[in-house]
């Protein structure tokens, strides 16, 4: 899960969710956007999916996202969250290399 930052309080969004999850992302790395129109555009061209931008910024070429939801997950959730939420994960499709993710 992601945690999103809200007047002092963190909120999470689960890979489950597919676009919000996306979204939450590109919140976190895109800066100053004013419309969502605007967070889905990418050098002039207009992404359909918020998914679409991640990759086309290049977020999730190297999974790096979702090493870094799992580093974040560790340091309050068990070993049995931690295996779950990689699963949750493994079922969004969206990683290009599952098994370097679970190795890191």
């Amino acid at each position: 899960m992601v945690g999103f930052a809200s007047e002092g309080k963190t909120h999470s969004v689960s890979p489950n969710l597919g676009e919000a999850y996306f979204l939450r992302i590109l919140l976190n790395k895109v800066k100053g956007p004013t419309s969502f129109d605007e967070i889905r555009t990418v050098n002039g061209e207009t992404y359909s999916s918020f998914r679409d931008v991640c990759y086309a910024l290049g977020l999730l070429d190297d999974d790096k996202e979702y090493i870094d939801v799992i580093k974040e997950a560790s340091h309050s959730g068990s070993g049995f969250y931690l295996r779950f939420l990689f699963a949750t994960l493994l079922m969004c499709n969206s990683m290009s290399k599952p098994e370097a993710v679970w190795e890191t």
